[in-house]
């Protein structure tokens, strides 16, 4: 259920914007008097012609050479850095100008919250309003950078016009696609960025219980409950993968789920089918592993309860509480008892019938006519088509709507939800139509289609199945 044209890479593209340098200019002699020390000789006295020539050659030099010297791409509201002052620092004035009284000075690296700009001054000088603790000033927009992400950020999806970012398996832009991360989404950096040889840089991050990559140049660093920082704080990232702390025989704890609780898996892979979600919290015990996938993430085996299976190590962390009393969720129960064949649908073949009327058509997210469906929008439809109303809207009461089935005792017309797919968690539906397909509204690519439900991608995705009108 992902937006049209997320950016990250498509087909063959990088999807990376390029920032111009218009507007940074060369830097003046005078700017340099906004480097903490060297106002008082710099601003004081004459300099020599053939100094100021080769200053300003340096100069040109220096801005081609370093793209942190250029202001032009901050954020406000997100963070920036101090940058460029070969080490000075930089003097922080009450107001946008050289004019402006000093009100103090920040050293080079430190982070500030960018609150406003850019501004100019008299002189055609660019300015932004920043904060660095208790200190509040404008900052010469020549020694100011975006702030350079580490492990523990708060990100934020910035710039994509509202088609979302892709995150990716590996930091190419033909890796794999694992979810769209809408404008404003806030992902948390797993480490510092990655470079490939042809030269768009690469964050690895987290977002909605995937790891993977993403564009940096999509990517701000804002203050956030997870992982924001300034130059004083110091951040402990949390582990992504094999925690060496954690050991066969020990017991462990999910953690960094957001309350969503972390799959269970039959085999180390996320292309393994899901035997059950523990909740956050839950303390297990380590039976074996790490092992290594393919996309290099590190798999715990665990005992859940009697249930053996594997967890991504990124949800684990040491403890030494014992495990609880059984509070394993069956993936494909849903909270319902046995798998008892329900009744018949006397509506089954008839919801069928009704939905492959609408095979081909649009994709438009929040859709519920045949003008355009999202995924819970055409089941909606459809089946109070079929019902004459009465059945609901929201992805969440669809999913304990009607009565549970076995994956085994599937009929034409059941409705098939699945998770992590676009997002973790619950998030998608389609209707089975038999023989292992079923169809839904899946994206602004394919529109309303068929597909394998017990596919590659949606077969170790599925969640549950309920029957209605029975």
């Amino acid at each position: 259920m992902a937006r049209s044209r997320p950016y990250g890479g498509s087909q063959g593209s990088v999807g990376v914007l390029t920032c111009g340098a218009s507007g940074a200019g060369i830097r003046r002699t005078a700017d340099l008097d906004e480097r903490l020390g060297r106002g008082a000789r710099l601003g004081k006295r004459r300099l020599p012609s053939l100094w100021i020539a080769s200053l300003l050659a340096f100069l040109v030099g220096l801005m081609t050479l370093s793209p942190v010297l250029a202001a032009n791409d901050l954020v406000v509201g997100a963070l920036g850095q101090v940058a460029g002052t070969n080490g000075d620092g930089v003097n922080v004035r009450s107001g946008p100008g050289l004019s402006a009284g000093r009100i103090g000075g920040l050293p080079e690296g430190m982070r500030v919250l960018v609150l406003e700009g850019p501004q100019s001054a008299a002189d055609g000088s660019q300015w932004y309003r920043v904060q660095a603790d208790s200190l509040v000033g404008w900052v010469l927009a020549d020694y100011l950078a975006r702030a350079v992400v580490t492990a523990g950020d708060t990100l934020q999806v910035n710039g994509t016009g509202g088609y979302g970012l892709r995150l990716r398996a590996q930091p190419r832009a033909d890796a794999a696609v694992l979810a769209i991360m809408p404008e404003g989404a806030r992902p948390v950096a797993t480490g510092a960025s990655v470079r490939e040889t042809s030269g768009t840089e690469w964050i690895p991050l987290r977002y909605e219980g995937w790891d993977g990559f993403a564009a940096a140049a999509y990517l701000v660093v804002v203050a956030g409950d997870a992982g924001s920082r300034t130059a004083a704080a110091t951040v402990q990232a949390q582990p992504i993968s094999n925690t060496p702390a954690i050991r066969v025989g020990g017991n462990v704890e999910v953690v960094n789920t957001d309350g969503q609780g972390v799959n269970v898996r039959h085999g180390a892979g996320y292309d393994q089918p899901i035997a059950a979600v523990a909740p956050e919290g839950t303390v297990m015990r380590v039976i074996g592993g790490p092992q290594t996938d393919g996309q290099g993430i590190t798999w715990w085996q665990v005992d859940y309860h009697g249930l053996q299976g594997w967890v991504h190590g990124g949800y684990l962390a040491p403890t030494d509480r014992e495990p609880s009393a059984p509070t394993a969720t069956p993936a494909q129960t849903n909270g319902d008892p046995a798998p008892t064949p329900p009744p018949p649908s006397t509506v089954g073949e008839h919801i069928v019938a009704t939905a492959m009327q609408y095979l081909g058509r649009p994709y438009v997210w929040g859709g519920t006519t045949p003008a355009g469906f999202d995924c819970s929008g055409f089941v909606y439809f459809v089946v109070n088509q079929v019902l004459g109303g009465g059945f609901p809207r929201s992805l969440e009461a669809q999913a304990v709507s009607g009565v549970y089935v076995d994956p085994d005792h599937l009929q034409p017309g059941d409705l098939v939800f699945f998770q992590n797919t676009y997002k973790w968690g619950l998030s998608h539906v389609g209707i089975y139509l038999g023989n292992g397909r079923f169809i839904h509204a899946e994206s602004y690519a394919t529109g309303v289609t068929i597909s394998d439900l017990w596919g590659a991608y949606y077969g170790p995705r599925y969640y549950t199945a309920r029957r209605v009108g029975s």
